[in-house]
């Protein structure tokens, strides 16, 4: 199966994130969803359940977290600073009871807001582009968790 040209080009001149990645398994799926923006990342649901959380690493690579469900809602709260917020609903159920989410991702920097998204899966993870905002990350690890690459 071939790279869907929807993710253009650029993200494949991280040759680490490519070599990791390998072939793909299975065609483009495309999806409306949601999105917010934080401190340190990116957080992305669609309607089936799945909730991604992207810490934006550039080439290096920084974590990812992906929960097919979100978790109960937690109760606790946390005074964001000036400017900032507190995920809400599966985005705040994931930030507050993921172990390393709230501490990598940060405090929201905006409020959840559409996004249209489109996602290939790979041997060795998946790629992630935001139609909305033109971004493409490379997700290299199991369906659970890994290193995330971009955004491009």
């Amino acid at each position: 199966i071939p790279t869907d040209p929807v993710f253009g080009s650029s993200w494949s001149t991280n040759l680490e994130a490519v070599e990791a990645l390998r072939c793909p398994t299975a065609q483009v799926r495309a999806e409306v969803g949601s999105g917010q923006l934080f401190e340190r990342g990116v957080m992305y649901f669609i309607p089936a359940g799945d909730i991604w959380a992207i810490v934006a690493g550039g080439s290096a690579g920084g974590p990812y977290w992906h929960v097919p469900q979100a978790p109960s809602e937690q109760t606790w709260d946390a005074a964001p600073p000036d400017g900032l917020r507190m995920p809400r609903l599966g985005f705040g159920a994931v930030w507050r009871a993921v172990d390393g989410v709230r501490q990598a991702l940060g405090f929201a920097r905006t409020d959840e807001t559409a996004a249209s998204l489109s996602i290939q899966q790979f041997e060795g993870g998946a790629l992630l582009l935001d139609s909305s905002s033109g971004q493409v990350f490379v997700l290299v690890g199991t369906l659970d968790s890994g290193s995330a690459y971009g955004p491009y």
